[in-house]
């Protein structure tokens, strides 16, 4: 009895080790024919395509389905490989400058950066642009870095269109105040260009003042707190402008918890469904400001695709804003049907 089941033991233990060994064999296999899998894939990628690398802002209302449809889209028409790496604005200096030591020590072809104006960014743009590689800014020119280019609205004339809005929508008259969301102090200056551009408008209708522009993070629960603030500390003010949508409708809420939807004029910013709706129902917004995000996502490809493909460049491409209000929403809503429709 005692002979079996030593031999039982045995064998099950042999069966254990013949399983273990199976499985390890199978996991080199499997190992080993994605690695060849992989190299024949960057073999024919490093023959056929540049690698340009996406370092964004993932908070930002900017990088959505639209503007990634412009990067599919164009990475397409130029044979681009594009790598996506979405950055959290938590601890946002660090991570960025992590991010661009790997894409410059890999040796990417290009990089696409959310970037704002501080010195260790520019530092690390000079030091990509050195080693052959070309960045192209969002968010922020950066102008005194060695970039190849900046894709996106110049805050002075975005200053200079929500003027035009702001005085139409009020008769030239009010007191205005604007919420305006940065990531850093370094959106300081970017602060200062966007009101330079309101102020520009404002000067030649003397009834129109700007009376505060607040800095806030992105998001509902921060433009609230703002709001009130701004209503408690400024009951002058009669007119609102936001650089965001998610703080759009944060102000929004504030405004109706208050009953002040009818006293106090809102120009928001971005084509979220909430914002439209409230502009086609009238009276909690007034007007919105959006840009066209495909043509931003498209242009920042296609600009590094001509680069590459001739040499040319253009230091900036601007998308197009397009301003909604109460006498166009219909047709843009049927636009944007039409859009859909088609897609």
């Amino acid at each position: 009895m005692m002979k079996y089941k030593k031999l039982w033991l045995f064998l099950t233990a042999l069966s254990g080790c013949l399983l273990i060994i199976t499985l390890i064999i199978g996991l080199v296999i499997s190992n080993e024919t994605r690695y060849q899998s992989n190299l024949e894939k960057i073999t024919t990628y490093d023959k056929s395509m540049h690698h340009l690398m996406f370092i964004l802002n993932k908070n930002d209302q900017a990088y959505g389905a639209d503007f990634m449809m412009g990067i599919e889209e164009a990475s397409e028409a130029y044979n681009i490989a594009k790598e996506l790496v979405m950055i959290s604005e938590e601890n946002y200096l660090e991570e960025v400058l992590d991010r661009l030591d790997m894409a410059i020590y890999s040796k990417v072809d290009g990089i696409v950066l959310h970037a704002y104006s501080h010195p260790e960014i520019i530092d690390k743009i000079n030091q990509a642009t050195e080693m052959g590689i070309p960045v192209i800014t969002l968010n922020q020119s950066v102008h005194e870095s060695k970039r190849l280019a900046y894709v996106g609205n110049n805050r002075f004339d975005v200053g200079v269109e929500v003027g035009k809005t702001i005085s139409r929508l009020s008769g030239d008259y009010g007191n205005v105040a604007v919420v305006d969301r940065i990531m850093s102090d370094a959106g300081l200056e970017m602060m200062g260009l966007l009101s330079q551009g309101m102020k520009d408008v404002f000067s030649n209708h003397e009834a129109l003042n700007l009376v505060t522009t607040q800095n806030t993070s992105q998001g509902v629960l921060s433009a609230e707190n703002i709001t009130v603030n701004i209503l408690r500390e400024y009951p002058q003010v009669d007119i609102i402008y936001s650089t965001d949508g998610q703080n759009t409708l944060g102000i929004v809420q504030v405004l109706i918890d208050q009953n002040k939807i009818n006293d106090i004029i809102v120009v928001g910013t971005s084509d979220h469904i909430e914002i439209l709706n409230y502009i086609q129902e009238g009276g909690a917004v007034d007007a919105t400001l959006i840009t066209d995000y495909y043509a931003l996502g498209y242009g920042v490809v296609e600009t590094y695709g001509k680069y590459v493909s001739d040499g040319s460049v253009s230091g900036q491409m601007t998308p197009k804003i397009t301003v909604v209000d109460a006498t166009s929403i219909e047709a843009y809503l049927e636009q944007l049907e039409a859009f859909d429709e088609a897609d």
